[in-house]
């Protein structure tokens, strides 16, 4: 009985996570008071947040968050990296922009600028790493990865507003209601980032 115990109590801090995966369905996406009220999740972001602020890392004068070491040369601008997506499908390397978002949950997504449209997602693959949740949008960014062209479920278009919720942003109901389809854009996976 212990080890039921224990293995629904894993499940559930898991499914709590900041997760990318579209794998929850239309009821659990919804913004729950005991999501809200979840003290434990949101004293355990506090704690990776000091965590990183103790441990930061400056190159070329930015501060860097990745599982791969870049410097600030080379990068293309967002405009280049879409032209290079519609000639190949796919782009690999570096770009610079300014951030439109942070994930104030987890920090394990940020939006960016996109002058021909909304606002690009950039994961940082399965969670490997973070950025500081109170990271200000506007900053100049450097970022290495890979973007291409993807979809992003209904699932987890709810999810990343939960996200928002549980980070005490105001959601509306008309916010859900209005993914009806899922999302094809651009997308960033992500393996550094540096932040001025």
């Amino acid at each position: 009985m212990k080890k039921v115990i224990y293995s629904m109590m894993v499940f559930a801090l898991v499914f709590q996570s900041c997760a990318e995966s579209g794998e929850t369905n239309k009821d659990e996406a919804k913004p729950t008071e005991e999501h809200a009220s979840d003290a434990s999740v949101n004293e355990e972001h506090a704690t990776e947040d000091v965590e990183e602020e103790e441990d930061l890392v400056f190159i070329d004068g930015y501060e860097f968050h990745g599982i791969k070491e870049l410097n600030a040369q080379g990068a293309v601008t967002v405009a280049e990296m879409q032209a290079k997506i519609a000639e190949t499908g796919a782009f690999e390397g570096k770009i610079s922009t300014s951030l439109t978002g942070v994930c104030k949950k987890a920090g394990c997504w940020v939006t960016i600028d996109n002058p021909a449209g909304d606002p690009i997602r950039v994961v940082f693959g399965e969670h490997a790493f973070f950025v500081p949740t109170n990271t200000e949008v506007g900053r100049e960014v450097i970022l290495e990865g890979v973007a291409k062209i993807d979809t992003t479920t209904i699932a987890l278009q709810k999810h990343f507003l939960d996200d928002a919720a549980e980070a005490g942003e105001e959601v509306s109901q008309e916010q859900y209601d209005a993914i009806t389809e899922d999302l094809v854009s651009v997308s960033f996976d992500a393996t550094g980032i540096l932040i001025k």
